[in-house]
Order: structure tokens, then sequence, then C-alpha cells
């Protein structure tokens, strides 16, 4: 007995351990430490910017030779990276990305499916690079920049584009900032977050890591219009630090409020930090600035990017320890002066890295990053408290680029771009995040049903028919798959089935129609599926189905009326039985 209740214990010991080293792969959204705040360091410095005012003109300096984009160009061998993207407030969308088919970065207007419409680029032989877009806020217009190359005046001037109209290239204008003059070369990185709120000409704030002789060395920028003087542009900057290498920004559109955040290689520590900028976009020149220095012993933070809405601050960045890879989530529900705290967006023992984020709705936020050559997504619904298990964005069998800048999602995170490659050339690839599982078939079943003369369907029913319908799910990256139908003729919806494995047909449910009287109707019946991780479909394509009655009686099976039959013929049986005992 004792030897088979060993022999037991280490059968189970065996299926415990094979478990848990399957289930470490996977996502989690647990707190880096349940006293959360010793682990994550929040040091806010007193300290001031310093800022220089130049001469710049949005309406001057355009470059004139640009040139129409042809986008049945043939070119054996070719690559599209860096991609950036936004969207504007009737769905037209603005993407821009380096094209080595023109040796310089592609501006264009893209459909809601991906396709590209129109496009120019502004003949800069490969002077600019990693561009980045965003939408106003207002009308149709769009801003973006880019970074320079060395050889392009020392890499100290910041290219500025701008389009009053998204749908017309003929409004495509690129112009440029010289601060070369100044002392500045090298920008590094840069980003752009657009607001309308203020003046026409004040297109919101740039973020960008420069280096400024002989003080400086990749230090943490921001440059912005001058509110009073449409013709003054300011660059303003911290020199107490340098070793910054990456750089995203976002305005916080409901209290006016500027974000930039960087990775910083301290220099009085081994690892990298990251830097939160604050700045009034309200009042540039007199308002509040501040920043904060934000770090975990023995973690590098790097690749940050940040999302911001009516004070609710959301930055991820990859946490890097002894090689391995986290994205983490680091966010406030207060602003600058509230509380940080610190989650897991994509926790395992897979590499998960380049994360980028996006505002949705309320309280909703997107996550997307690149695991083993694949491109991912998450979600968070209460401000980034957690984080919804993560879904792949990409074909199972296809290859997202890794590396910095390779993807990009629009505000409210409609879509998304990134590199991926297609045989020997690398391709952009789109996508709609926020409808992550595909569309099942159409619904299997009747597409007709009724009498032509009077007929006895079942049971006697005036008026009512029904059938069975079924779907099948085929989305590639869902483990397994529920569905819920749309009957229509007021009939609303089904409850959820159980989970199927994708390909496998769905048991059918049974739906009842009543007709109402002699006559023909036509309905469409839909069906949409959710995968394990709680991400829903699109509806399906309508299968259409005509009702047709000319007279007659019809049968409802509804599980109801079966049981009120029941119930009715049990009550007559016991008034018998007790009739019989009196």
């Amino acid at each position: 007995m004792k030897k088979r209740a060993i022999i037991v214990v280490i059968f189970i010991s065996i299926i415990i351990e094979i478990t848990f080293v399957k289930a470490i792969d996977i996502n989690s959204n647990e707190k880096l430490d349940e006293k959360n705040n010793n682990i994550l360091k929040i040091k806010k410095r007193d300290i001031s910017p310093k800022d220089l005012l130049i001469n710049f003109t949005l309406n001057k300096n355009k470059i004139k030779t640009k040139k129409s984009i042809d986008n049945n160009f043939f070119k054996s061998e070719y690559k599209k990276t860096h991609p950036s993207l936004d969207i504007e407030q009737t769905d037209k969308i603005l993407a821009a990305y380096e094209d080595t088919r023109i040796n310089d970065i592609a501006w264009t207007y893209l459909s809601e499916d991906g396709i590209y419409i129109d496009g120019v680029f502004f003949s800069m032989e490969g002077m600019i690079k990693y561009p980045s877009v965003d939408y106003w806020g207002a009308d149709k217009r769009f801003f973006g920049t880019a970074v320079p190359d060395i050889n392009l005046y020392n890499g100290g001037i910041l290219p500025i584009f701008e389009c009053s109209d998204v749908t017309d290239v003929d409004t495509y204008n690129l112009g440029f900032v010289d601060w070369s003059s100044s002392g500045f070369s090298k920008i590094k990185d840069v980003d752009i977050a657009c607001d309308s709120s203020k003046n026409e000409w004040e297109f919101g704030t740039i973020s960008l890591i420069a280096n400024k002789e002989p003080d400086i060395n990749n230090t943490p920028c921001v440059c912005y219009m001058d509110s009073y003087n449409s013709g003054k542009i300011h660059i303003n900057w911290y020199d107490e630090y340098e070793g910054c290498h990456h750089t995203m920004c976002d305005i916080d559109s409901v209290n006016r409020i500027a974000y930039s955040v960087y990775d910083c290689l301290m220099s009085n520590e081994d690892n990298y930090n990251l830097l939160l900028r604050y700045d009034d976009f309200e009042n540039w020149n007199s308002g509040e600035h501040i920043i904060i220095e934000i770090s975990i012993d023995g973690i590098d933070l790097k690749y940050p990017t940040i999302a911001v809405n009516n004070k609710n601050i959301v930055i991820l960045a990859a946490a890097i320890d002894d090689n391995i890879e986290d994205i983490i989530c680091i966010y406030s529900l207060q602003g600058i002066n509230g509380e940080f705290y610190s989650t897991f967006v994509a926790n395992s023992t897979s590499q998960e890295k380049f994360p980028q984020a996006s505002h949705i709705f309320k309280n909703k936020f997107l996550c997307t990053y690149i695991k083993n050559g694949d491109y991912y997504l998450s979600r968070t619904d209460d401000n980034g408290m957690s984080w919804k298990p993560s879904r792949q964005i990409n074909d199972k069998n296809g290859i997202a680029s890794e590396g910095y800048k390779k993807t990009d999602l629009c505000e409210n995170a409609n879509y998304t771009l990134w590199e991926g490659k297609n045989e020997d050339n690398i391709e952009l690839f789109f996508a709609n995040c926020l409808l992550p599982v595909n569309a099942p078939n159409i619904p299997y079943g009747p597409n007709r049903y009724g009498c032509i003369t009077t007929c006895m369907c079942c049971e006697q029913y005036p008026g009512n028919y029904g059938g069975d319908y079924s779907t099948i799910g085929t989305d590639p990256h869902a483990s397994k798959l529920k569905y819920r139908f749309y009957w229509g003729n007021g009939q609303g919806h089904s409850d959820w089935t159980r989970y199927y494995e994708p390909g496998v047909k769905c048991d059918p449910l049974w739906i009842c129609y009543y007709f109402g009287g002699p006559g023909t109707k036509t309905i469409e019946i839909m069906v949409k599926a959710m995968d394990e991780n709680g991400y829903e479909s699109p509806w399906s394509e309508p299968l259409e189905v005509v009702l047709v009655w000319a007279g007659g009686h019809r049968k409802s099976i509804q599980s109801y009326v079966k049981y009120l039959n029941k119930a009715v013929f049990l009550f007559n049986l016991n008034l018998l039985y007790y009739h019989t005992l009196d």
C-alpha cells in the first residue's frame, strides 16, 4: 500500500511539474510586488528647464520638390520600414514610412482597409528617418516630424510636416527648424503630439533627444510654438540629464497637459531609468514644468511609450533583468501629483519587446508589443490597473520585425501598422486593433420557412415555426471560440454557446419565429465569435431567411412551451389524484 502511495505521489508531482512548466510562458498582469511602492521609485525634481526661442513659420521654407508616389512601382527587393500613422475625425488615415524604392519617407493617405490611395515624398535622399505623425484634433490637419541624418546640418535641424487635408496631397508640405546655428546637433529620436485647443499655428509638442555643444549629450528636450507669436518656436531642455536614447509624447486633451517620456542611462547608476516630463500646454511660457525620475532597482526600463487621458497616465516600457524582457505598465490615476503604481502587461519566459500605447475611450487603453517574431496586443479597461491576456495580431505563420519603432498605433487605437517579412521584402501590414477576432462563417441553416397551404408542422400553435442554426469559426489566432447569434425579427440574441475549437462546427441552436399572419417576411440572422481572452469579433455576413405563410398552423417548440404543457399535465394529474382521494 505504501509503495502504491509513493508511486501516486511521484506521478502527481510529475504532472504538476509539467503543468507548471507549460504555465510559465503565459501573460500575467500581477503587481510587481505586494509592496509595490517600495519597488517603484519616484523622484520629483524641482529644477527649471533651459529655453531657446528662434524664428520659424510653418507656412514658409517649404520643400518644393515633392513627387507623387507610384504605388504600383515595382522593384525586386525593397523595404518599407518604421511606420507611423494616425486617423482624423472622419476616419481618414495618414501614414508615413521609409521606403527604399524612393530612398525617402513616403507620406500617404490610407483607406480604412489599409490601401494606399495617394502619397508624396520630398526628395530628401534618405536624409530624414523614423517619421512620426499625429492628428491635430480638428479639421483635416495632420502634423509630423522625423529624425535628421547626421549629414544634414550635423543632425541639428528638425523637419516639420503639415497637411491641411489628408485626402489632398497638394496640401502636403515639409519645412525645417534650424537649431544647428545655436549649437544643437545629432538629434537622436523624436515624437510628436498635437492638440487644436490653442492658436491655429500651435501644432502641439515634439519630444526629442539632442546634443548641444559643448554642454550636453543626448539630453531630453521638447519644442513648441510660441503662444504669442506665430513666427517663433521654442526648444526647451534640462541640461541636468544626459544619456537618453528613446522618447515618446502625448497630450491630455481633457486637461491640456503635455507629457514626454524618455529612457536615460543615469550617470550615477548602472541602470536605465525613465524620465517623465510634464508641461502645462495651456500656458507654455509661464505654466508649470516638472520632471520626474522613475526607477526600479536592478531593472533597466527602456523603449518607453505613453498615452494619457483625463489625468490617467499609462506608461509602458520594456523591463529588462538579466536578458529577461517583459512589458511593464507604470500608471497614475491622478496625473503627475498622484500615486504611481505598476503592473505587468506581458510577463513570461519569452522576450516581450518594443511596446506601443494608445488611449481608446474613457478608462480603456491598448498596448501592442513584439514577442518571438510575432505582434501582440493587450487591453486595459481600468486605466492600467489590470491587463487582458494578450492576443496575436499577425497571422500565425507571419513574421513581425523586431526593432525600435517598427510598429505604430492610431489615436483611439483603431488601426495599426507593423513591419513584417514577405519573401525577400519587408512590407507593412495593416489591421483593425479593436476587432481582433475574425468574424465566423455565415450561419448554416434553412433559409426558407413556411408552407403554402394549411399544414401541421409539429403541434398546433398559430403562426409559429422554427429551425436549427450553426456556424464555424476559423480565426487563426484563437485557441477556442464561442458564439452568439442575432436572430432578427424582434427575437433578440441568443446566449453565448460553449467553446469550440476553430474549424469545428458548433452545435445547432433552435429559434422559433412568429409569422404574425399570412404573407412573406425576410429576416437576417448573424453570428459573432469571442475567444477565450474575451475579445469579440464583428458580426458575420447575414443569412437572409424568407418566412412564408399562406395560412394554417405552425408549431412553437420553444422549451418553455414544452414545460408549460408538462406543468398543465401534472397539475391536472394532481387534481385528479386528490379528487379521487376525496
